[in-house]
């Protein structure tokens, strides 16, 4: 409860503030002032404990706002399109403006989705918010993607080791990639995900523009700028050479990925 924390680090600030103030009587009085010092630390202490735990729940809030934005954006955008867009209706030019800001979106569905595998202690809301993000994205479980990832960070550039490094061409090295990360699982989503909407959609066109291109294409920019760009052979990681908001477009901050596998912990919108 906030208002608890609230009026409790008042408290502690009061009284850490404006009590025990016992006189200091010279050499007489030392087991006194011994007395208030250790406590005045017990309660400095209990005030940097409240002041932690305030600071982690504005962070998870402002974080689960950010990427409730996100989330949402993308939900609202792709089901419109998916249900009642027609091609016929609009030019060529606006169609593509609507796969460029999907594509976008997806590739924020894979970054919500990797802050939650990187987490601590995540609660409900982001457990369910970045399973969905990743369901939505290519039919991944959070467990399958998981197990591939823990590898990466541990054998980051080790041919053999990390399943998302090769030392090969970049489009072999991208087929890969991809094949390490599907399974049997993934297949199965995907599939049941593509005759449903089938079935609900009125333009099995906007099944394939909007929602299989958009996703591939995803797919390709977070390897392009989230892998290719940053892993070299024997370990090393590099920072996108790109300006800071090209970073933002591109990867969403993963371009500085240094910092991310020094701190993976860290969200997106903090690299």
């Amino acid at each position: 409860n906030m208002k608890f924390y609230f009026f409790y680090l008042l408290f502690i600030i009061f009284i850490s503030t404006n009590s025990l103030n016992f006189p200091n009587y010279n050499v007489k009085n030392n087991l006194v002032s011994n007395f208030h010092v250790r406590n005045k630390s017990i309660l400095n202490n209990h005030k940097l404990h409240i002041d932690n735990r305030i600071v982690n729940y504005e962070n998870k809030l402002r974080g689960n706002m950010i990427n409730s934005l996100l989330f949402g954006s993308w939900l609202i955008h792709e089901s419109s399109l998916l249900m009642y867009y027609d091609i016929s209706f609009h030019s060529v030019s606006e169609s593509v403006c609507h796969i460029f800001l999907l594509i976008w979106q997806y590739v924020g569905l894979f970054i919500i989705s990797h802050d939650l595998h990187h987490a601590e202690n995540p609660n409900l809301y982001q457990q369910i918010l970045g399973r969905l993000s990743l369901l939505f994205y290519g039919g991944f479980l959070l467990e399958d993607f998981s197990s591939n990832h823990q590898k990466h960070h541990k054998y980051p550039g080790v041919v053999g080791k990390d399943p998302d490094f090769d030392d090969g061409h970049p489009i072999v090295w991208y087929l890969k990639f991809m094949k390490r990360y599907l399974n049997v699982n993934q297949l199965i989503i995907l599939v049941t995900m593509g005759f449903s909407l089938n079935m609900i959609i009125t333009d099995p066109n906007n099944l394939y523009l909007f929602w299989m291109f958009p996703s591939l294409l995803a797919s390709i920019q977070l390897f392009y700028y989230g892998t290719y760009l940053v892993h070299k052979e024997e370990g090393v990681i590099v920072n996108s050479k790109l300006p800071k908001k090209l970073i933002t477009l591109t990867s969403y901050n993963f371009g500085n990925h240094k910092e991310h596998h020094d701190n993976p912990k860290t969200p997106w919108f903090d690299l």
